[in-house]
């Protein structure tokens, strides 16, 4: 297993500052958004956009803060709050509805760990995180697409549940595994 250092890097003033000023600036810019739409529209309308604006706000930030402070946690984080907004301008934009793209909210942590992992060029440290949020994505895209629904009567759940819930159980199983075997040779996890 590939070892991660656990250092810890000092900002330098120039970068808590330069991520304080655009977090600033994105909430502001939010806000005056939302001020502007509140005022040309009404009230109904501006809570239908409240919720995607305040997502894609963080989401700017942490990926602002994440390529000003080069940490790919802040970016990870980033691309999760950007699947919701992808998700809402989806439906809003074309025929699609929630009960089609749902999977996409599951597969959320694997399209961070891929782009976080080819652009840190860290692929094995995100391999577990790939292969539960992967898999367990296309599991879900059966129901979500009909496939399921062709082999059951109950809109695909009857397939689907059970196929994930023995997906997650294996999963686990493998990982506890996976942990236990260098505890059965003496050895400490870190040593492996």
């Amino acid at each position: 297993m590939q070892e991660i250092q656990e250092s810890y890097i000092e900002l330098t003033t120039k970068q808590k500052m330069a991520s304080k000023i655009s977090a600033i600036v994105l909430i502001a810019l939010c806000a005056v958004t939302l001020l502007l739409f509140g005022v040309v529209n009404s009230l109904p309308n501006i809570l239908s956009v409240l919720a995607v604006s305040i997502l894609l706000t963080f989401a700017l930030i942490f990926l602002a803060c994440g390529i000003i402070q080069k940490n790919q946690v802040s970016i990870w984080i980033s691309i999760v709050f950007f699947v919701p907004v992808i998700i809402e301008f989806l439906t809003i934009y074309t025929s699609l509805t929630y009960a089609d793209i749902y999977p996409l909210y599951i597969a959320a942590p694997f399209i961070a760990s891929i782009v976080t992992g080819l652009i840190w060029r860290n692929i094995k440290l995100h391999i577990l995180p790939l292969i539960f949020f992967g898999v367990l994505s296309v599991i879900f895209s059966f129901q979500s697409s009909g496939v399921a629904h062709l082999i059951d009567n109950l809109n695909g759940w009857a397939f689907t549940l059970p196929l994930a819930a023995a997906f997650v159980i294996g999963f686990v199983v493998f990982v506890f595994v996976r942990i236990a075997r260098p505890l059965k040779n003496g050895n400490s996890i870190e040593e492996n």
